[in-house]
């Protein structure tokens, strides 16, 4: 592990810690900087990059752009996780933020939820509000992952529930993430933390490579006696999944996802429980190919079903990969499945 752009000895302790892990984002990674140098105004702040090692120009182009960054050559590609951790073992701010490569801030309302946070001992973590480039609202607050919430979304039964209790019950698409509350847990694209959160439980788990790395540390941080909240003072614009699509591709992303959401829905429910879900699931996703394939042939095809069957499709193939023992019976730390409720 080397660096550059130390911070100057001596120099005062600053308030923020923005930590950013890159593989391979160099173009995303320079607007993030960008929004970072733009919005943060009024805040001492320093800017920690960890690079997994990216070979497309991302470490010469921080050095030679934004020298008060400072930039952490991993050496090899940690994953995100345990890139993250290196970023924070590292920071000096009494508050961390925890920024994807991909996204970049759109205002100035870092100021506003470090208040929330100073107002709120026992509050640990905030969020705010997450965007896709074209401005809709990205899913950012959740609730943890059980054999009871799957059974309800990939069923439908959520329409059986009031509007303000399906929100507050499953949060994820059917919150409208116009209001604060407490959450479970936060996607990690942005994550506005105390210091001592990560003092306290070591964060993220590093044997968790990508994707759910997240939802296992809010379960801890969650455990310690913090609070997690949601606040949508502020947007952020999230490109996600750059550099997995780059590693994974868009079905192997699905395919990881996947997994890890079983492996975590046995640890957490058991296998009996699990086991009933992800027959749910695979009987929900069997639907909506059904259900939106005959809307189509009707003649009432739109983007909307077109891309729940296309996901209904990869789930179905994921299955029908493997036999559904063998996913429930593999235990440890996952990512939350991140499909919408349909």
């Amino acid at each position: 592990m080397t660096a550059a752009a130390e911070t100057p000895p001596g120099a005062a302790r600053p308030l923020l810690s923005v930590v950013i892990v890159s593989w391979n984002t160099r173009d995303a990674l320079r607007a993030c900087l960008a929004s970072v140098e733009r919005h943060l105004t009024g805040i001492p702040w320093e800017c920690i990059v960890v690079d997994n090692a990216s070979v497309d120009g991302s470490p010469e182009m921080v050095a030679a752009e934004f020298p008060v960054v400072r930039l952490l050559h991993a050496g090899s590609n940690l994953g995100f996780g345990r890139g993250c951790n290196v970023g924070m073992r590292e920071a000096r701010g009494r508050f961390v933020l925890l920024l994807n490569s991909d996204a970049e801030l759109l205002d100035d309302s870092a100021r506003a939820l470090i208040a929330l946070l100073e107002r709120a001992p026992r509050t640990g973590v905030v969020g705010t509000r997450l965007v896709f480039p074209d401005g809709r609202c990205q899913v950012s607050a959740r609730r943890f992952p059980s054999a009871a919430r799957l059974l309800v979304e990939a069923l439908w039964l959520y329409r059986l529930l009031p509007r303000a209790r399906r929100a507050r019950w499953l949060l994820g698409p059917h919150f409208d993430h116009a209001s604060e509350c407490r959450v479970d847990w936060l996607v990690g694209a942005y994550m506005l933390l105390r210091r001592e959160v990560f003092e306290d439980t070591g964060g993220f788990d590093e044997r968790i490579f990508l994707y759910g790395e997240e939802v296992e540390w809010c379960r801890r941080i969650r455990a310690a006696g913090w609070e997690l909240r949601f606040s949508p003072l502020g947007a952020v614009r999230h490109h996600a999944h750059l550099s997995a699509d780059q590693l994974l591709g868009g079905a192997g992303r699905l395919d990881h996802c996947l997994d890890a959401d079983d492996r975590l829905l046995v640890v957490w429910n058991g296998r009996a429980a699990a086991t009933l879900a992800i027959a749910a699931r695979v009987l929900g996703a069997g639907l909506r190919v059904g259900i939106f394939g005959l809307r189509a042939r009707l003649g009432r095809d739109d983007a909307y079903g077109r891309s729940l069957r296309a996901e209904a499709r990869l789930v179905l193939a994921h299955y029908g990969r493997r036999p559904s023992k063998r996913d429930v019976a593999r235990a440890g730390a996952s990512p939350s499945s991140r499909g919408v409720a349909a």
